[in-house]
């Protein structure tokens, strides 16, 4: 019996004439857009978010870098402190009605023995070939008054002539008012002014071959110098740092000029000053050789953005609950550490005899010298407010440095 094959035929679909196309409707596509919308944000957010706490952290780090590096040469500098010689500490508190929370612009000066390159170069055709490295300089720490072409009221004009205005303050604040203008412009700045055996001739010594313009003497008294700038150049204007005296010498002065004016602290009222440079090597006014003037001159500047700066010092005693001077039970058996006054227990029992107040009634001036050598402290504690566009509020870091015995 013959079998006839099936055939398979395919399935065929016919759209309804009439019926409506399959799609979303206008109340479903605002609802998944905003449920897009809403993820893109959240993303956003959390990127924004990532992205500012990375640029934070950079920041810290950043700031934290040049801390410790400040802090080691800090740390280098007291390491070599001369006990033989003197240490002037000058505090400014910027806001007396703040006490302890105000800005502070103080100053520190010693002489330190070690190894100090002459970074004002040589008085010659080749001012960059000097070589020359002191066994003794006399270091200075403070925040620096700026020198700058067009600057705000805090900074002064490019003027290596002049001298430093006494109690003047540094850049960042008004010198009139001392209102604070802005905290990012101030600069913690260093001099090391080398200490080489003089005496000078025409305001020169001759190292390793090479001449160097070099002061009498580290005061700010001191006569201006001229090299081959053909410009004068005072102490205070950082343009050279050589000094033509042995810090054996220096203190030799510093007795001599007691003597002659009783009742006088040459430390403090001659060789302890805020010293100046340029805010960029095109602000100088100098006209011969301007680039060689800038660069020398910016050599001080060691840290933008200090905008406080506060030296403290302890004796190595303790707060007693005995103390008459220590009206706080929370101090007890904690190390006392001295200061301009933000309360009565700041001041050391022995201010009469090394704690100065100048007659700015916002400037105190302590003195360790040969004539009281028993009071000498201990250790000094360093506290540095850095204010940064990256830092929200700015950062304290604080440093204790041990005086060697």
């Amino acid at each position: 019996m013959l079998m006839r094959a099936q055939q398979s035929h395919p399935i065929k679909f016919s759209r309804v004439v009439g019926a409506p196309a399959m799609a979303f409707t206008l109340m479903e596509l605002m609802v998944s857009i905003s449920i897009l919308i809403i993820i893109i944000l959240s993303v956003g957010v959390m990127f924004s978010g990532a992205s500012k706490t990375v640029s934070g952290s950079q920041g810290l780090m950043d700031v934290m870098s040049s801390v410790r590096a400040t802090q080691g040469l800090i740390e280098r500098d007291i390491a070599g402190l001369d006990k033989n010689a003197y240490i002037v500490i000058r505090q400014r508190i910027q806001t007396p009605a703040f006490g302890d929370k105000s800005l502070r612009c103080d100053q520190i000066s010693f002489i330190s023995n070690g190894s100090f390159p002459n970074r004002t170069g040589a008085n010659s055709n080749s001012p960059f070939t000097d070589g020359t490295i002191a066994n003794a300089a006399h270091i200075w720490w403070g925040q620096l008054i700026m020198e700058k072409n067009n600057g705000d009221a805090s900074y002064m004009a490019p003027n290596q002539t002049a001298a430093t205005p006494a109690g003047r303050l540094p850049t960042g604040f008004d010198p009139v008012s001392g209102a604070v203008i802005n905290e990012g412009e101030a600069v913690l700045g260093r001099r090391a002014n080398l200490l080489m055996p003089g005496p000078a001739s025409a305001g020169t010594i001759v190292s390793n071959g090479q001449p160097l313009m070099a002061y009498s003497s580290p005061s700010v008294a001191e006569a201006t110098i001229t090299g081959n700038d053909t410009v004068p150049a005072h102490i205070s204007s950082s343009r050279y740092d050589v000094i033509a005296q042995s810090p054996a010498q220096l203190m030799q002065a510093i007795s001599a000029y007691r003597t002659a004016n009783p009742g006088t602290t040459p430390e403090a009222d001659l060789l302890t000053y805020r010293a100046r440079a340029l805010a960029s090597v095109y602000d100088t006014e100098v006209l011969a050789n301007p680039f060689v003037n800038g660069y020398f001159r910016t050599h001080p500047v060691v840290m933008q953005g200090v905008s406080s700066f506060k030296i403290e010092w302890t004796d190595g005693r303790t707060y007693q609950s005995g103390d008459g001077d220590n009206p706080d039970p929370s101090l007890y058996g904690q190390l006392r550490w001295y200061s301009a006054p933000g309360g009565v227990y700041h001041e050391p029992i022995n201010f009469s005899i090394n704690f100065v107040k100048t007659p700015d009634p916002n400037d105190y001036v302590v003195t360790f010298s040969y004539y009281n050598r028993p009071y000498w402290p201990k250790a000094l504690r360093f506290t540095m407010h850095v204010a940064s566009d990256r830092l929200s509020g700015g950062r304290d870091f604080v440093q204790v440095v041990y005086l060697p015995k």
